[in-house]
């Protein structure tokens, strides 16, 4: 296995990790969460197995801000969206969320927003440029 290929398979891990710590900050671990989080794995290119040592050993994968900028927003996304997807937004996952937004290298303010979004919408399906809109307004 090359390093980089390496390299890129612990970042993946270490987004589902990120993924699974959101989603039990509140105390459990709802069913959509979980579909959520495996939708999530196998569209990165997860196994199974990988899935499962990281349900076994969250702990052991720690979350590198990747460089690119998209790479950034996409983790962001992932977490909005594994905050919301059980239809409740627990104060813990808002302090989670921007705890993880600001290691990713985004704006307080921005993560602010994106987490109002989520929480207007949160039983709701999110207009289509809302999130594209807020992102947007922040940019130099």
């Amino acid at each position: 296995m090359s390093s980089d290929y390496k390299r890129e398979w612990e970042r993946k891990r270490s987004i589902i990790a990120y993924l699974i710590q959101m989603a039990t900050v509140d105390g459990n671990i709802a069913p959509q969460e979980s579909r959520f989080i495996a939708d999530v794995a196998t569209s990165i290119g997860l196994s199974s197995d990988d899935i499962l040592d990281v349900v076994r050993n969250p702990e052991n994968f720690v979350l590198v801000s990747p460089m690119d900028e998209h790479a950034r927003m996409e983790i962001l996304y992932y977490l909005l969206f594994t905050m919301r997807v059980d239809g409740v937004i627990d104060p813990k996952e808002e302090v989670l969320c921007h705890k993880a937004a600001l290691k990713l290298g985004f704006n307080e303010l921005l993560s602010q927003d994106l987490i109002n979004v989520m929480k207007t919408y949160v039983t709701k399906e999110i207009p289509q440029n809302i999130m594209l809109d807020l992102i947007k307004k922040y940019l130099n």
